[in-house]
């Protein structure tokens, strides 16, 4: 080894200990958000007030309560009208407060609950994954270009 080498002078050598930090901060974001999520819950009431439903931190359906009779006075058809209203509005809540529960989108530019309902366009879902990649390569092609290989490359090294 040569005298006054130190491969751990941090030299062109990645910031492990800082990189580690980063990690160990995000591990504890993620368990507090699946706390969050696990103790969550949303509860939304029909326009009629007739149901209240409530889904668990999950989405899942935890619970339907019928708050009056007035369903004895609807057909099968309205009856059926109102809870599927009701459960779609229960899960809109839902994505809504997950969202504000994360803090936002994990795909940049996409909005949380258009991209969890499947309302997102397949075409700005990708564009917002890939704009941020592009602009990376814009500022990396601005590096000196590597020389490129000759046509038919034998592996040699001709320019010597």
């Amino acid at each position: 080894m040569t005298a006054g080498f130190n491969p751990f002078s941090g030299q062109g050598l990645p910031d492990v200990a800082g990189a580690l930090a980063e990690f160990e901060k995000q591990q504890a974001r993620l368990i507090k958000l699946q706390e969050d999520i696990s103790q969550a819950s949303t509860t939304v009431d029909s326009d009629n007030k007739m149901l209240t439903v409530t889904l668990d931190g999950n989405g899942q359906l935890r619970e339907i309560k019928v708050n009056t009779t007035q369903y004895r006075k609807m057909t099968p058809k309205e009856l059926a009208e109102v809870l599927t209203k009701t459960l779609r509005k229960a899960n809109s809540e839902h994505l809504k407060s997950m969202g504000e529960l994360m803090g936002g989108s994990p795909i940049p530019n996409v909005d949380f609950e258009d991209f969890a309902s499947g309302r997102s366009d397949f075409g700005e879902l990708l564009q917002g994954i890939l704009d941020p990649i592009v602009a990376d390569q814009g500022a990396a092609s601005q590096k000196p270009e590597l020389k490129k290989p000759r046509p038919q490359d034998d592996g040699w090294d001709h320019d010597r």
